[in-house]
C-alpha cells in the first residue's frame, strides 16, 4: 500500500511540470514558424526547358513552371548568371525555396543551373588543322572554332596537332559546325629536328639557315625561341626546331656555334720549382705558373735551375698549361 501511495503522489507532482513543458514549446508559435522558414526545403525539380518568358521557365511542355525571381542562376558551367541566357532545349536543375506550393502554381526557385546540350559529339583522330581558317577536320567533317570554344589538353587551335585523339562537342551555326569544346584525349607529339649551318638572313619573324649538303632551312622565330650567343648573318649556328600544323619550321633554339682554337705560345726560362701538377718558370725576372697534366710531354733529366723551352696553351685566367717542356742546351 505504501508503494502504491508513493507512485500516485509522484504522478500528481509530475503533471504540472509536464504541463509547463508543453506550454513552453507552444507558447511562441511565431518563433517556431520563423525557424522553420529559414530551413531549406530540400525540394528540387529538373527537366528540359520548353520556353522562357521573363522569369518564368517552362518545363515538360509547359506543364511545370519554375519562377526564377530572385534565384541565383548559373548557365553553361558558370559562363553566365542571367535568366536571359537560359534557352529552350537546355537541361535545367532548380533547388526550390519551398515545397509548400499551391496546385499548378509556379515553383519558386532558390538556385538554378542550366546546361546547354551540343548538337553533335565527335570522338576520333584529328585529320588536319587549318589555323588560317580557324578550323580542323575530324571524321571527314570541318569543325570551326571561335573565341567561345573551350580547349582541354591544349590552349588553342595552334597547339592542336594532327593525329591527336579528341572529343569534340559541336553545334550548328550558319550551316557550319562550330565547336563548343575540344578535349584532347591522346596528344600527338610534335616532330622535332635539328640542323647545323650558317645564318643567311635574319628578319623579325624569320631566319634562313644555309646548310652544307641540304637546301636552305627557313625558320619561324617567335617570342618562345631561345637565341644564344647573339648570332649574326654569316655566323655558324646549331638549331633545334619543330614542325607545326602548317608544316612550318618553328625555331625552338638558335645557338651560335663557336670553335675555340687554343692559343699556344713558345717561351724559355729558368725552372724555379717543380711539382706534380704545377711548375714555376722564371721568364725575364717574372714568375710564370705552368700547369702540368697527363698530356704534358717532359724531357727527362730536368731539374730546378735548368733553362727550359716551353710550348704551352694560355688559359683564360692567365696561367699556362704545358704541352711540351724541353731542356734548353747552350
Amino acid at each position: 500500500m505504501k508503494r502504491a501511495a508513493s507512485l500516485s503522489l509522484l504522478l500528481v507532482l509530475s503533471i504540472p511540470v509536464f504541463g509547463q513543458r508543453i506550454r513552453a514549446v507552444s507558447s511562441d508559435p511565431s518563433a517556431n514558424a520563423s525557424s522553420s522558414a529559414k530551413r531549406p526545403s530540400g525540394a528540387t525539380v529538373s527537366g528540359i526547358v520548353s520556353s522562357v518568358s521573363g522569369n518564368l521557365i517552362q518545363l515538360a511542355g509547359g506543364l511545370v513552371t519554375v519562377d526564377a525571381t530572385g534565384a541565383s542562376v548559373v548557365v553553361d558551367r558558370g559562363k553566365s548568371g542571367s535568366v536571359a541566357e537560359i534557352q529552350s532545349g537546355m537541361l535545367l536543375f532548380a533547388t526550390l525555396k519551398s515545397s509548400d506550393v499551391a496546385a499548378n502554381a509556379p515553383l519558386p526557385a532558390e538556385v538554378i543551373t542550366a546546361t546547354r546540350f551540343s548538337a553533335t559529339t565527335f570522338f576520333g583522330p584529328v585529320q588536319s588543322v587549318d589555323v588560317g581558317s580557324g578550323s580542323f577536320k575530324i571524321l571527314g567533317r570541318t569543325i570551326f572554332v571561335t573565341n567561345d570554344t573551350s580547349f582541354g589538353g591544349v590552349r588553342s587551335l595552334t597547339e592542336l596537332l594532327p593525329n591527336s585523339i579528341v572529343q569534340v562537342q559541336a553545334d550548328v551555326s550558319g550551316n557550319r559546325l562550330v565547336a563548343s569544346s575540344v578535349l584532347v584525349i591522346v596528344p600527338d607529339l610534335p616532330v622535332v629536328a635539328g640542323a647545323h649551318g650558317t645564318v643567311k638572313s635574319i628578319t623579325a619573324d624569320s631566319w634562313v639557315i644555309a646548310r652544307e649538303r641540304e637546301s636552305d632551312l627557313t625558320l619561324v622565330v617567335n617570342a618562345q625561341t631561345k637565341i644564344v650567343g647573339e648570332p649574326k648573318v654569316g655566323d655558324t649556328v646549331e638549331v633545334l626546331y619543330r614542325i607545326d600544323n602548317a608544316n612550318a619550321n618553328v625555331a625552338i633554339s638558335i645557338v651560335k656555334f663557336e670553335i675555340q682554337i687554343p692559343t699556344t705560345t713558345l717561351f724559355h726560362g729558368k725552372v724555379k720549382t717543380i711539382g706534380a701538377s704545377e711548375w714555376t718558370i722564371t721568364v725575364d725576372n717574372r714568375d710564370v705558373r705552368l700547369l702540368i697534366n697527363d698530356k704534358t710531354k717532359i724531357m727527362p733529366g730536368i731539374a730546378a735551375g735548368d733553362t727550359v723551352e716551353v710550348l704551352a696553351q694560355k688559359n683564360s685566367d692567365g696561367t699556362f698549361t704545358a704541352i711540351l717542356i724541353g731542356k734548353l742546351l747552350r
